[in-house]
């Protein structure tokens, strides 16, 4: 009788641990100095205004956006338009994350830097980039990137 229930209980616990949920295998951050690197090399292509160099470094999904060079100049015209162009930036803070584009889902890391523009000092805006895999696996892209400001107040980490 004893091994009846010792059956029955072991069969009920390995049923219940094989319908048990598992939980995804966590994500491996980026590599911080690498992706700092790409984070860099696109704040430097906006001081610059090269173009060409900074549609290099775009993922495949925001090339879907904006198809060419032509197509990024003119995104970077709208967005300087209220913030000015950029003349200087300096690193503030790195974050990790997890980049989810439908089902599909990669580790980031964004980067937040101080802008001093052509019409504001810094404090005003700042620039967030966001370094993803890019779509193959490797290298490191862009998934996205602008000049924000804050309505209300700055957050103390970017203080």
């Amino acid at each position: 009788m004893l091994k009846r229930y010792f059956v029955l209980g072991l069969l009920v616990t390995l049923f219940l641990s094989a319908c048990e949920e598992k939980a995804p295998p966590k994500m491996k951050p980026l590599e911080y100095i690498q992706s700092k690197s790409i984070s860099d090399l696109i704040a430097n292509d906006l001081i610059q205004n090269d173009v060409k160099d900074l549609y290099k470094h775009l993922d495949v999904g925001f090339q879907m956006v904006v198809k060419d060079e032509k197509d990024v100049a003119m995104v970077l015209d709208k967005m300087y338009a209220e913030s000015g162009r950029p003349l200087e930036f300096d690193f503030k803070i790195s974050q990790t994350g997890v980049r989810k584009d439908g089902s599909w889902e990669r580790p980031s890391r964004t980067f937040w830097y101080t802008a001093k523009t052509t019409k504001f000092d810094k404090g005003k805006y700042f620039l967030k980039v966001e370094i993803v895999p890019a779509y193959g696996g490797s290298p490191l892209d862009t998934s996205g990137f602008g000049l924000l400001s804050f309505k209300d107040k700055v957050p103390s980490y970017l203080q």
